[in-house]
């Protein structure tokens, strides 16, 4: 790990970490950190939300998992916020009225699907506390990754198996958006 990307983490606490095989990539350990810094961006590859709508969470599900952080990855240019506003309305048509960054995941290669594979070991996602806008049906991608999207009860995806440390961000987002206009 880099000498910037170490002194980023240090002062902060692990609250979950698996590992995961991630095609293309291949296996990958993630630790998940709450924070409210800015990462050096040179590491941040994507952006991801947890939405909250007073006693509700936005679920998404996609091919293989039902999770509670739509995002994805930054385009040239883009800040993180920048990236995380436009996934969060292209995978499920919501726009964000607030939006508060509660922290990181952190993902480091731990073995490459193929040999002489060229990535870049660790890479971080900001995740995001969001607060709903709009419903714009229209801007969601019809063809995207991700099969559907729904607002459920907070009680509800409690009792859920969720990875990555999503409960502990859904308990943060929910402190982050007490405060939001």
């Amino acid at each position: 790990m880099d000498d910037d990307l170490a002194e980023f983490l240090s002062p902060m606490t692990a609250f979950a970490e698996e590992t995961r095989i991630w095609a293309p990539l291949g296996t990958m350990r993630i630790v998940c950190y709450l924070t409210d810094k800015t990462p050096p961006i040179r590491y941040v590859s994507s952006a991801r939300a947890v939405v909250i709508d007073d006693d509700r969470v936005l679920l998404v599900q996609d091919p293989h998992e039902i999770h509670i952080i739509p995002g994805g990855r930054l385009e040239s240019g883009e800040t993180p916020e920048e990236a995380m506003r436009r996934e969060v309305i292209e995978e499920t048509g919501w726009s964000l009225a607030f939006w508060k960054p509660i922290g990181v995941l952190h993902f480091t290669l731990v073995c490459p699907m193929s040999q002489g594979q060229k990535v870049q070991p660790d890479f971080l996602q900001v995740v995001y506390a969001g607060v709903p806008g709009k419903y714009h049906p229209e801007l969601r991608e019809a063809d995207g990754y991700e099969i559907g999207s729904e607002f459920v009860s907070i009680d509800r995806v409690r009792r859920m198996p969720l990875g990555s440390g999503q409960l502990k961000f859904l308990e943060a987002a929910l402190t982050a958006t007490s405060r939001s206009p």
